[in-house]
């Protein structure tokens, strides 16, 4: 199976690509960065991970890292797409060596409560308005033209996408309230001394009750939300200001140094100050 490499692609700080590609057939292949492919013209089978899919004019898709892909055209026409490639450090430099869509939408750009609902990668979505079409074609643009600031641009133009996204699986969810609760509890409270026990009297639910309710509906438990909260917040200042580490993980919850920076190796695959050195200075950009 053929491997894709961002070095093949990506323009724009070797983080991001955009281009229209005509296909017939697509053998099987995988690559290392995510993409967005639009159908401007044309109809296929897209297997996806496995999965298979008809695509046509007017639909689009967004594929992890690493997932498994081919087309095959249905229709006697060629298949007509728009590629959009990019690794997830171009949205949120907070956000590098992440591999899943639904990893994204912890971002600093987008933000919407999307923790509770299925993930992007899960859809074949049809562009009803044309509106992901239009901005398609303008970050096409900015990319060509390469005016100033085109890379933010671009940034926010693909977060709009995103956020348009999810609106439209937002509509279809039927998200809990009760977790919903929970994880914004969480927010809201994740620098000082989180209590599963307080939360379930504040809420004046059983704690066996509350805890089978999170751990069914998000797939986490409250202290994995705990965790996920707290680091992804530390992460974010540890590549915007110049805070001491050990500041920064009190601000954000972690009283036990030597706790976070095992909790920290173990999720990111790195110690925070390898993760500062290696991604502040490697991003003169970030979007945090």
């Amino acid at each position: 199976m053929d491997i894709c490499n961002i070095s093949e692609y990506f323009k724009l700080n070797n983080k991001f690509s955009i281009a229209a590609y005509r296909h017939t057939d697509v053998p099987l292949h995988r690559h290392n960065f995510f993409e967005l492919a639009y159908v401007t013209d044309g109809k296929a089978c897209s297997v996806i991970d496995g999965k298979s899919y008809t695509v046509e004019r007017g639909d689009y898709f967004v594929m992890n890292r690493f997932s498994t892909h081919s087309y095959h055209t249905i229709a006697s026409e060629p298949l007509r797409i728009i590629n959009c490639l990019f690794l997830p450090e171009f949205l949120d430099a907070a956000l590098v060596k992440k591999n899943k869509v639904s990893d994204l939408l912890d971002g600093y750009l987008i933000r919407f409560d999307y923790d509770l609902m299925a993930s992007p990668e899960q859809h074949i979505f049809r562009d009803e308005n044309g509106k992901v079409l239009s901005l398609l074609l303008n970050m096409q643009s900015e990319a060509e033209r390469m005016q100033g600031g085109y890379t933010e641009m671009i940034r926010m133009q693909l977060a709009e996408i995103f956020i348009l996204t999810m609106r439209e699986i937002a509509g279809k969810a039927k998200t809990s309230s009760l977790s919903a609760q929970i994880v914004a509890y969480i927010e809201n409270n994740f620098s000082g001394d989180l209590k599963f026990g307080d939360l379930c009297k504040t809420l004046n639910y059983s704690l066996p009750y509350l805890s089978k309710t999170i751990q069914k509906e998000t797939g986490e438990t409250f202290t994995e939300w705990v965790q996920k909260i707290r680091l992804r917040e530390c992460c974010r200042r540890l590549l915007s200001g110049n805070d001491k580490i050990e500041t920064i993980a009190r601000d954000c919850g972690f009283i036990d140094m030597n706790y976070f920076r095992t909790l920290f190796k173990k999720r990111m695959g790195i110690t925070p100050r390898e993760y500062r050195n290696a991604f502040s200075a490697n991003d003169p950009d970030p979007a945090v």
